[in-house]
């Protein structure tokens, strides 16, 4: 992974337990779609890989951060829903904060392809 996806994988957890911790469920959206508007990858589907992890990672760690302690708000959530289990629920909100992440930060990389363009390539020609 290079070191770009790292560094964005690691910003977009970091902010993203902020945003959960500070703000509703779409804030963390929004700092997937800044983040891979600011990230300059070699093709924006390298992002959405990077953002699919960052997004899964965050919404497991909120998610376990929100039901520590002695709460039973999952597992009454995961009945509403006829999932079973806490885990179940838990593993299925992963899912759909991975792939929501990943969709708002390969938007995000390609609403600054759309902005600035893409890069031409510049090719050195010997001179024989």
């Amino acid at each position: 992974m290079p070191r770009k996806l790292l560094i964005a994988f690691l910003l977009t957890v970091v902010l993203g337990l902020l945003s959960l911790g500070f703000g509703t469920w779409w804030w963390f959206l929004i700092v997937a779609a800044v983040i891979g508007f600011t990230v300059r990858a070699r093709h924006p589907s390298m992002l959405f890989w990077t953002m699919l992890l960052a997004g899964a990672a965050t919404y497991a760690l909120g998610g376990l951060w929100f039901s520590w302690g002695d709460g039973d708000l999952p597992s009454r959530i995961a009945e509403i829903f006829k999932l079973g289990s806490a885990p179940v629920l838990l593993l299925v909100t992963s899912i759909v904060g991975g792939l929501s992440a990943a969709l708002f930060g390969a938007f995000g990389a390609y609403l600054r392809v759309v902005i600035q363009g893409k890069p031409e390539k510049t090719t050195t020609e010997a001179i024989a």
